[in-house]
C-alpha cells in the first residue's frame, strides 16, 4: 500500500511586471512568498498597500501638485537671502532692498499656498488621528503665515516668525509621514537633515532682523550665505520629493485596478 503524497499549498505567483520597490527588479513570475533576487526584499513589502506608488493615484498626484509652489516660494527664499547678503555689503543696496522685499512676499506667499494644498484631505485617504490633528495645526499656521505676511509686509513680527517656524517644523514632520510610506530609507534621511536645514535658517533670519552687538554684525553676509546653502538643499529636496510622488503617481496608475486592492491584481495562482 502505498501513501498519497501530501498536498502542498502553492503560493500565488506575481502575473504582471511588477518592479521591486527597493532597485527595481522585475519580479514577474516569482511567488509572493520569495525574496527579491536582486535586494533580498520580501515580495510581500513591494506588494505593502500602504506604500506610496500602491494608494490612489489622485492622491499622490495631488501631493505632487502642491509641491510645484512650495519649491517656487522656495526659490523666492534663496533670492531672499542672497539679496540680504548682498544688502549688508553694498554701499549702494537700493535695488537689493527691492529685491529682497519682493523675494521675501512672493516666497512665502507661493510657499504656504503650496503648503495648505499638501495639507488637503482626500476622500479616498484614510490618516491616523495625529496625523489629522497635524494637518489641521500645519493648515491653521499657513493660514495665519499668509495674512501676517500681508499685514507686516517687511517689519519683522514674532507672531509671524512664530507662525513660520512652527509651521514648517511641523510640514516637515507631515513630510516624514509621507516619506516613510516611500519606502526610500534615503528620501526619510533627507528628509530629517532638510528639517535640521530649515531651523538653520530660520535662525539666521531671526538674527538678521534684531539687534545685535557691533561684534556680531561683521558675520551677517556670511550667516546669510550659509542659510542659502540651507535653502538650496532644502529645494533640492523638494524637487526630488515631488519626483518621487510623480512616479509613485504613475506606478498607480498603471497598475491600479477600479475597487480591487492592487496585491490583488498582480498575481495568478
Amino acid at each position: 500500500m502505498s501513501l498519497a503524497a501530501p498536498a502542498i499549498a502553492r503560493s500565488p505567483v506575481v502575473a504582471d511586471d511588477l518592479r521591486c520597490f527597493r532597485c527595481g527588479y522585475n519580479l514577474r513570475t516569482l511567488a509572493a512568498n520569495e525574496r527579491c533576487p536582486e535586494c533580498s526584499t520580501p515580495i510581500p513589502a513591494t506588494l505593502d498597500p500602504n506604500l506610496l506608488r500602491n494608494t490612489d493615484p489622485s492622491w499622490t498626484a495631488m501631493l505632487a501638485f502642491a509641491l510645484a509652489p512650495m519649491i517656487a516660494g522656495t526659490f523666492f527664499d534663496l533670492a531672499m537671502y542672497a539679496m540680504a547678503a548682498w544688502v549688508t555689503t553694498s554701499a549702494d543696496g537700493a535695488l537689493g532692498v527691492f529685491l529682497f522685499a519682493a523675494a521675501s512676499i512672493i516666497g512665502r506667499q507661493l510657499f504656504w499656498i503650496g503648503v495648505l494644498l499638501l495639507t488637503a484631505s482626500h476622500p479616498s485617504i484614510s490618516l491616523p488621528m495625529r496625523l489629522r490633528i497635524l494637518r489641521v495645526f500645519i493648515r491653521a499656521l499657513a493660514i495665519l503665515a499668509i495674512l501676517s505676511t500681508l499685514a507686516t509686509a517687511l517689519r519683522f513680527s514674532w507672531t509671524e516668525y512664530a507662525a513660520d517656524l512652527t509651521g514648517s517644523a511641523l510640514i516637515f514632520l507631515y513630510l516624514l509621514y509621507i516619506a516613510r510610506r516611500s519606502g526610500s530609507r534615503r528620501l526619510i534621511r533627507h528628509t530629517k537633515i532638510a528639517f535640521f536645514a530649515n531651523i538653520v535658517a530660520h535662525a539666521i533670519w531671526m538674527a538678521g532682523n534684531i539687534e545685535l552687538p557691533e561684534r556680531f554684525t561683521q558675520f551677517l553676509p556670511a550667516a546669510y550665505w550659509l542659510a542659502c546653502a540651507t535653502v538650496l538643499y532644502q529645494l533640492l529636496y523638494f524637487y526630488f520629493f515631488r519626483r518621487m510622488l510623480r512616479k509613485s503617481a504613475a506606478f498607480a496608475r498603471q497598475y491600479w485596478h477600479f475597487c480591487s486592492p492592487i496585491a490583488q491584481a498582480n498575481f495568478k495562482t
